[in-house]
């Protein structure tokens, strides 16, 4: 599967890497969806950001789980 390698490309020192794996991830809607909201935990600025993107490119198919991490405690 694609998305493993995706993921991990969102931590990659290169804005182009990062830039590219947040399309392709976003080209993957809803499949992509689940980890991408994991990512959002993430520490990591260059993973957040990245998730960020990508669900941001996924528009409407993201918006039910970004809808219910709005009422999540534990959301950072």
């Amino acid at each position: 599967m694609v998305l493993p390698p995706l993921m991990g490309a969102l931590r990659d020192d290169d804005d182009a890497v990062r830039d590219t794996a947040a399309k392709a991830l976003a080209k993957l809607g809803e499949t992509a969806v689940a980890p991408l909201m994991q990512a959002l935990r993430s520490e990591n600025d260059l993973v957040h950001n990245g998730a960020s993107q990508a669900l941001g490119l996924i528009g409407r198919a993201a918006l039910p789980e970004l809808m219910q991490a709005l009422d999540d405690p534990q959301a950072t």
